[in-house]
C-alpha cells in the first residue's frame, strides 16, 4: 500500500516532464485514497467481541 504514492509520484513527474507539484499533488491524493482504504476496512472488520455476541444468541 505504502508503493501506490511512491509510484504514482515517480510516474508523474515523468509523465509530466519533471513537474513536482502535479506529481506531489497527486501523491498526496492517492496517500489519501490508501488511508481512507485502511479506515473502510477497518470500520467492516468483526472484533471478538462482535463474534462472541453472535455465538451467544
Amino acid at each position: 500500500m505504502i508503493i501506490f504514492p511512491l509510484v504514482t509520484f515517480f510516474s508523474v513527474l515523468w509523465i509530466t516532464g519533471g513537474n513536482a507539484i502535479v506529481s506531489g499533488g497527486l501523491a498526496a491524493l492517492m496517500a489519501n485514497v490508501v488511508l481512507i482504504g485502511y479506515v473502510v476496512v477497518a470500520f467492516m472488520e468483526n472484533t471478538e467481541a462482535e463474534a462472541l455476541e453472535k455465538k451467544n444468541e
